[in-house]
């Protein structure tokens, strides 16, 4: 984000290189939700033209989620998106140093919107209790959706599990 970053190519492009274009953000929907505007706004439209055009100057478009590819197909008349999901690697043979903890920490950060569905990871770590799992969720960030989130926490009774942080520093979060 910004989509029109991708123009920076328009050089290379003339003289024949392949764009690719990774959309990780809807920066429409982003926007509307920064900005607390409706979808019907001038920025909302700026943003969509921009969208267009960058998605269509390009190569190729690679994004995270079905979810983001699918508005992104409907909205531009696109057929062919490829999905990349931004996913934690865990190398159960690994040596690295880790925490001195008896749970398995996941970290989410950035913003707290409806568009990056935590609501899920939260109804699946509800799935666990009971069992041996321990498994402890932090959530980095603020946003519109952040009291939606906490007050699902509460009714799934997950605040040992889930905790909010909220906007803080990376060098104020040392647990270990």
């Amino acid at each position: 984000m910004p989509d029109f970053l991708v123009f920076v190519a328009i050089l290379p492009k003339i003289f024949g290189a392949k764009i690719i274009v990774d959309m990780h953000e809807i920066t429409p929907k982003f926007f509307q939700y920064k900005f607390a505007t409706n979808k019907k706004s001038h920025l909302i439209w700026v943003c969509r033209f921009i969208e267009y055009i960058s998605l269509h100057f390009s190569d190729y478009i690679i994004t995270v989620t079905d979810k983001i590819k699918d508005i992104l197909v409907l909205r531009n008349n696109i057929k062919d998106i490829g999905v990349i999901m931004n996913t934690v690697y865990y190398n159960t043979n690994s040596r690295l140093k880790t925490c001195n903890t008896e749970y398995f920490e996941m970290i989410y950060h950035g913003t707290l919107t409806d568009l990056y569905s935590l609501d899920l990871t939260i109804n699946a770590i509800s799935l666990l209790k009971g069992t041996n799992i321990k498994l402890r969720f932090n959530i980095f960030g603020g946003g519109p959706s952040r009291n939606q989130l906490e007050n699902l926490v509460e009714k799934l009774k997950l605040k040992n599990r889930v905790i909010f942080h909220g906007k803080i520093p990376y060098k104020k979060y040392q647990k270990c």
